[in-house]
């Protein structure tokens, strides 16, 4: 993959032959951070890095036991929702190098996770499957039919 950055370019790893074709790359800004993106790619079998952009410095990177497939960063910019290939849903603090809970609930490949507005519930569709968790108990809390694609209005809020 190549990042390209105002009029230079920065190469990421080189494919891999077993990477997941049907996977796309992911990307999004850390929120707070005018300079830091959160990447990912089939290449890079179950990593995360975090980039500055600007440099093409790897500041940080997070691991996780599958396939990223998707990914959502909370709008505070501490945690990161990561959909795995096998259907575990991930979510890593920042606070904490590399920590994070894995839920399982989903059948096949999570294809979009969501923070709400207000950071307390991650969405994560699977199919025609979607789940919402509880950040603070990572309790699976609803179950739905619902689209491949999720979208909120930044200025709604969770009801507990």
């Amino acid at each position: 993959g190549i990042v390209i950055q105002d009029h230079s370019i920065t190469r990421l790893p080189a494919p891999v032959s077993n990477a997941a074709p049907d996977v796309p790359a992911q990307i999004g800004f850390v929120p707070g951070s005018s300079k830091l993106v959160a990447y990912s790619s089939p290449v890079l079998m179950g990593r995360i890095l975090i980039l500055d952009y600007r440099t093409g410095t790897v500041v940080g990177q997070h691991a996780v036991p599958q396939i990223v497939r998707s990914m959502s960063l909370s709008s505070d910019g501490l945690a990161l929702a990561i959909g795995g290939t096998a259907g575990s849903v991930f979510v890593v603090s920042r606070e904490i190098d590399n920590a994070y809970v894995e839920v399982k609930g989903h059948d096949g490949p999570v294809v979009s996770v969501a923070y709400s507005a207000d950071n307390a519930v991650v969405h994560s569709v699977s199919y025609a499957t979607l789940m919402s968790w509880s950040v603070k108990s990572m309790v699976r809390r609803a179950n739905s039919t619902a689209p491949m694609k999720l979208l909120f209005d930044p200025l709604s809020k969770t009801e507990e």
